[in-house]
């Protein structure tokens, strides 16, 4: 944790101003340390220099979220994928582009182990803050190139411990875990600065529904009681399935010159776009849809819902992949 990072700190519970002290301290990163409420008794440690406030989440369901989640991330390597971040990141986030970066402070939703926030940095932000409430955020500060302006921080988007506002704020593929996505995202826009812009990448309801009667059964009444170590080894076989089902049955269909039944055929969209990437990322795409405890499907219309009700200007839902939504808009000055 750089002290930098001190600034933009708040205690979760209270909104209170955060003083630190402990051992370690030595220079501007704190490795270990105390950071305690000036307001009220809360006091949150600092671990392997990430800000550790999940013990303020009283949130049971979300908590098991987080572990799910965390287990997901552990095996994974940002090093070997990182060619693969940087190009999904910029085809997710449009239409933003590097110029919606350049000099502002940025918020990463649901950083999980970090891999986007990486890529937030490297586009000239003044800076990016990593936030999520799995164990996966302490990985992230691992994998980080020691810097003043890119920080980690463990706690829960739902009262994020921050006492500032963000410029731009990003959540791809967290709010639909979330018990009550839609307050997710207020809590999200509450952390805007006014002119400051919001983007998330959620799963659509519309183009998911042959996806949902697959494997919602599996996630309601087998998943649940499987440990995620098993669901990694089981991720495995399953990823090589969908590899080889696209390669040998879709993309004939194309070569063959029948576009258009391969485009009626379920997530024919999305499973060209994965068949791009390697085997591992294919298993962690599996993985990532077993794992979850929960998965809302959002319709468009919930969408546009939700940014008419914070009051958001300029936006824009464009699906993507024809069963996901990237929508972004602007909070008012």
């Amino acid at each position: 944790m750089n002290r930098q990072l001190l600034d933009w700190l708040a205690c979760p519970r209270c909104k209170g101003g955060l003083k630190l002290a402990g051992r370690e301290l030595g220079g501007d990163d704190v490795q270990e340390g105390v950071l305690s409420c000036a307001r009220c008794p809360g006091s949150y440690p600092v671990v392997k220099g990430v800000p550790d406030f999940s013990g303020a989440s009283r949130d049971e369901v979300l908590a098991r979220i987080s572990s799910r989640f965390g287990q997901d991330w552990e095996d994974y390597s940002l090093d070997r994928m990182r060619r693969f971040h940087e190009a999904m990141f910029m085809e997710w986030i449009f239409p933003l582009g590097r110029k919606d970066f350049e000099g502002k402070d940025v918020l990463d939703a649901g950083c999980g182990a970090g891999r986007f926030s990486v890529v937030a940095h490297s586009l000239d932000a003044r800076s990016v803050t990593g936030l999520d409430l799995s164990p996966a955020v302490f990985k992230a500060n691992g994998h980080a190139t020691p810097s003043r302006n890119l920080h980690f921080v463990c706690g829960n988007l739902l009262d994020p411990p921050f006492g500032r506002s963000f410029d731009l704020i990003y959540s791809i593929g967290v709010l639909h875990h979330l018990p009550d996505p839609k307050s997710g995202f207020q809590a999200l826009v509450r952390q805007l600065k006014p002119g400051g812009g919001i983007y998330i990448w959620v799963y659509a309801q519309e183009g998911n529904r042959f996806l949902y009667l697959l494997l919602n059964p599996l996630r309601r009444w087998l998943t649940p009681h499987i440990s995620g170590r098993l669901l990694i080894w089981l991720s495995w076989p399953l990823a090589f399935m969908v590899q080889l089902g696209y390669r040998t049955f879709y993309r004939p269909l194309g070569w063959a010159g029948l576009e258009g039944v391969r485009s009626r055929l379920p997530l024919a969209d999305y499973l060209a776009w994965l068949s791009r990437f390697n085997l591992e990322m294919h298993q962690h795409v599996v993985l990532d849809q077993l794992i979850a405890p929960i998965t809302h499907l959002i319709r468009r219309a919930d969408l546009e819902e939700w940014f008419r009700d914070c009051g958001l200007e300029d936006v824009a839902i464009v699906m993507r992949n024809r069963n996901s939504w990237r929508a972004v808009g602007r909070k008012p000055r």
